[in-house]
């Protein structure tokens, strides 16, 4: 997270392309601010969470 957008260009520019896990980087700005600005901008909303599943029993034979 950047708060000037000439670090993030900068940030972008750098890292674009660079090898990981031998294959090239593909890098783009967000869509939408993170949490973190937004509560610096003061236009943070809290979103509900989702409910979590629970995660199924597994029984002592299939392990």
């Amino acid at each position: 997270i950047f708060k000037e957008i000439a670090s993030a260009t900068n940030a972008l520019r750098t890292m674009q392309g660079f090898p990981f896990y031998d294959k090239p980087m593909r890098i783009s700005y967000s869509k939408s601010d993170s949490d973190v600005i937004a509560k610096m901008k003061g236009t943070f909303k809290e979103r509900p969470k989702k409910p979590r599943l629970p995660k199924p029993v597994v029984s002592e034979e299939k392990r």
